[in-house]
């Protein structure tokens, strides 16, 4: 996909974007997990922002961020992980 922009968005139950490729901007931020947010393996290009964004848990294992990863000020309630992020 070309953008995605979930800003302030609530996803109330576990939403995957396992091995998504998302071009240009990816903008969740503010957003809600109340369950799982799993981006293992996504592709993100020019921009990714996730600040101020709550998790339940997430995964960003083995994403890859060609440009900006921003994970300013995220918080996680159980468990974040972060391995192998390029």
């Amino acid at each position: 996909m070309e953008h995605a922009w979930f800003g302030k968005s609530e996803f109330r139950d576990g939403v995957s974007f396992d091995n998504a490729t998302i071009r240009e901007e990816a903008l969740f931020t503010g957003a809600t997990f109340t369950d799982r947010g799993d981006f293992e393996g996504a592709r993100f290009g020019a921009h990714a922002e996730f600040s101020r964004t709550v998790f339940d848990s997430a995964s960003f294992e083995h994403a890859h961020a060609a440009g900006t990863l921003d994970l300013g000020h995220v918080v996680c309630d159980r468990s974040l992980k972060m391995g192998a992020i390029e």
